[in-house]
């Protein structure tokens, strides 16, 4: 139900608000999305690696299909959870290693990839 004193011009409730020391500057929000066709020889988390490396400055290293992300990534374990899958969607997130010590260069970072059978083949979507 919708609160009737809350006005829009003052912005979300101060309790879904980050505190201005946690505020940490501007987000990146990138997407890819890539129809494939179907192919045995088919590769997942090629373009997440790319882009966690060149924009965030490493690899993933963390992955799961829910939060708390557990499993360690790995592009043949992100393969098999697909495969296995098909014909339904698939929706993986990954980021980097949550609550390590920053690496000198290393950013924080976190997506998703969305891998989905589609008539023509398989679409996939980076985030």
């Amino acid at each position: 139900m919708p609160d009737q004193t809350a006005h829009l011009e003052q912005g979300p409730h101060p309790d879904f608000q980050a505190a201005q020391e946690h505020v940490s500057g501007t987000h990146l929000h990138v997407g890819v999305q890539v129809d494939h066709p179907v192919s045995d020889s088919l590769e997942l988390g090629e373009v997440v690696e790319l882009l966690a490396k060149r924009l965030g400055g490493a690899l993933p290293s963390v992955w799961g299909v829910a939060e708390p992300l557990g499993r360690e990534w790995s592009t043949a374990d992100v393969i098999a959870l697909a495969r296995n899958r098909v014909p339904g969607q698939t929706r993986m997130l990954f980021s980097a290693q949550p609550a390590a010590p920053v690496e000198e260069g290393v950013r924080p970072f976190a997506g998703e990839l969305r891998v989905a059978r589609t008539e023509s083949g398989v679409s996939r979507s980076d985030r």
